[in-house]
């Protein structure tokens, strides 16, 4: 999957390289693009803890394979006002698959699964 990283205004492709040293991102260019203008929204800046895991990485730590098409990501929060305004705003903007943990909220569109669906870790 090729991306355009210049496109965004927020985010770079660092951001969400898969954490075992393969040194994959590939995000999908339009959920990006959704998580950029959520950035845009919030008015501070979203520091991403995962994004994308290659399938072994994500196998390793019991990933369900969200974030290994692309359609994941994991954004870290500082206390629950921060995780209800990144939830309320996802939701607005049509981000149906939330998670959310102490520290931070998930946020996918992965395809074929339940929707809309609000759990906690």
């Amino acid at each position: 999957m090729s991306i355009n990283w210049d496109a965004y205004r927020y985010f770079k492709r660092h951001e969400f390289k898969c954490k075992c040293g393969c040194g994959r991102a590939e995000m999908d260019p339009a959920f990006v693009a959704l998580l950029d203008r959520l950035r845009g929204l919030v008015g501070r800046p979203l520091t991403v803890t995962s994004g994308f895991r290659c399938p072994d990485y994500d196998q390793k730590y019991g990933g369900k394979g969200n974030h290994s098409t692309g359609l994941a990501a994991d954004i870290a929060t500082a206390n629950s006002t921060e995780r209800y305004e990144l939830v309320t705003l996802a939701a607005f903007m049509g981000i149906d698959r939330i998670g959310v943990g102490d520290g931070f909220v998930h946020l996918d569109n992965v395809p074929h699964k339940p929707r809309p669906v609000l759990w906690t870790y």
